[in-house]
């Protein structure tokens, strides 16, 4: 069983803290096309770098997600920031970069589906006065 953690960032500004027990694909997938409720939102076309690393137990991996959001408050994790500071710190781990090809492939099927569901009859004479 894997258990793993990952960061996502916008830019050099970390957004979002998760974990799962999945492969990282799918579950990055579920945050970028996903309509679970319980999935949260996170835009593809801003996403700049993906980390992670992987824990040896669950108990490991639900502790560590819990201290890094506490710890750097990501915007995105906002239903589990608590209103206080930490008093403990732990050592962080080692995260990696993640960027598997197959989501420059999503943003390119995204940018695909925007264009066409442009709508045929804009024109742009349309926005000129004369």
């Amino acid at each position: 069983m894997n258990y793993i953690l990952y960061k996502i960032y916008y830019g050099e500004k970390l957004v979002y803290v998760g974990r799962t027990k999945q492969e990282l694909k799918n579950r990055l997938r579920g945050h970028f096309f996903g309509n679970n409720a319980m999935t949260k939102k996170i835009d593809i076309f801003q996403t700049t770098k993906i980390e992670y690393c992987v824990c040896d137990s669950e108990a490991d991996m639900n502790l560590m997600e819990i201290y890094l959001i506490c710890k750097y408050k990501p915007c995105i994790n906002k239903d589990d920031v608590p209103k206080d500071d930490l008093t403990i710190y732990l050592p962080e781990p080692r995260f990696y970069p993640y960027w598997d090809k197959i989501i420059d492939k999503w943003k390119e099927k995204q940018i695909e589906e925007m264009i066409d569901t442009f709508p045929l009859d804009y024109t742009f004479e349309d926005d000129f006065y004369f």
